[in-house]
């Protein structure tokens, strides 16, 4: 293991923060505040997290799910998009993918010496492709198999530890128990849940209520996720679960101004949405930075053909600029049709 952890505190510019805002410690790292941006796949790369140091931005972020059978065994050049830590970037949390113990304990070692400042195990994904490989939500299902990966994991790196999960599919508490020991017997730092289960659609709201009988329950931090998009979603998830703090999804895809909108509204203050000119700002400056980690203009063109809809949104263009972004197959036009939409 590495050595001894030192506790590491971050401050970020002044703000006073609404009563649920709190300072969070997880693990040596001690956090002016308890956002938290959730790892999302097809986005969250440092393009992506860059952008919301302009603003407050989130305690931490997390990278893109990654496999860590990939990371042991493929080039790590190969492996560019999930790895690179950009230096405009706040703490970065690493969301790790597998089933092998050696594997992941590996892997904890390289995205450690890749500026790693948390780790996290996925043990929360749906998607089936994932399950099949005994990986994501599935993990929860074999609970032996789970405690030797976070114990190896553990012993492999002195770095805050999570796991990410969701509730079981049957509505009992009959696993509690079980995953509460390996929890607290494996030292994780603390643990981020999905108040939904692998088989929930996101149509179907986040039970709260369970997601607070396992905060009740629990001797480490626990963050909530799930349905959390707003100021009054954030305080009403943190007022009737009684957790740490909240991990914010898509809400912030092509909104990197949705920390301080949140911070600012729980203050009682108004919040001003920034004008287009800044938003189309924003969006030209994901795409260039989205071509120059890839290296290429036409994956980041495609790639922004699929986020540009985030940052349009409430638009009453959207559906007409859209349709010109999906004809976009290089940076220049894709900079035409933005400029053009978003004139104030």
């Amino acid at each position: 293991m590495t050595s001894a952890r030192l506790s590491i505190r971050y401050v970020y510019r002044k703000y006073t923060m609404p009563s649920v805002i709190k300072p969070i410690t997880l693990g040596n790292l001690h956090l002016p505040h308890n956002l938290i941006q959730a790892p999302l796949a097809g986005v969250s790369s440092a393009p992506f997290r860059e952008l919301p140091q302009a603003f407050l931005p989130p305690a931490y972020a997390c990278t893109e799910m990654m496999s860590a059978k990939a990371l042991c065994t493929q080039p790590l050049h190969l492996q560019g998009r999930f790895l690179y830590k950009s230096p405009q970037e706040g703490l970065l949390c690493y969301q790790l993918s597998g089933t092998n113990p050696t594997e992941l304990a590996h892997a904890c070692k390289i995205v450690e010496a890749h500026g790693a400042d948390l780790i996290d195990l996925n043990c929360g994904c749906p998607k089936l492709k994932i399950r099949k490989k005994g990986c994501g939500s599935k993990l929860l299902e074999t609970p032996d198999s789970l405690r030797m990966i976070i114990r190896a994991m553990r012993q492999a790196t002195a770095l805050p530890l999570s796991i990410k999960i969701r509730l079981p599919a049957e509505n009992s508490l009959d696993y509690l128990p079980e995953l509460l020991s390996i929890i607290h017997e494996e030292a994780l730092d603390f643990i981020v849940v999905h108040a939904r289960s692998w088989k929930d659609d996101y149509d179907k709201a986040v039970d709260l209520d369970r997601l607070a009988t396992f905060k009740a329950n629990c001797k480490i931090p626990v963050i909530a996720n799930g349905d959390v998009k707003d100021s009054a979603s954030v305080k009403h998830c943190l007022e009737k679960t009684g957790c740490d703090g909240v991990m914010i999804g898509r809400a912030s895809v092509g909104q990197p101004w949705l920390f301080q909108q949140i911070v600012n509204e729980l203050q009682g203050h108004e919040f001003h949405r920034p004008p287009n000119a800044s938003i189309a700002q924003r969006l030209v400056q994901h795409a260039e930075g989205l071509a120059t980690l890839l290296n290429a203009e036409k994956p980041a063109v495609l790639q922004m053909r699929k986020l540009s809809k985030y940052y349009s949104r409430e638009q009453p263009w959207q559906k007409a600029f859209l349709s010109e972004v999906y004809q976009c197959e290089n940076l220049e036009a894709l900079r035409t049709v933005i400029s053009r939409f978003f004139s104030d």
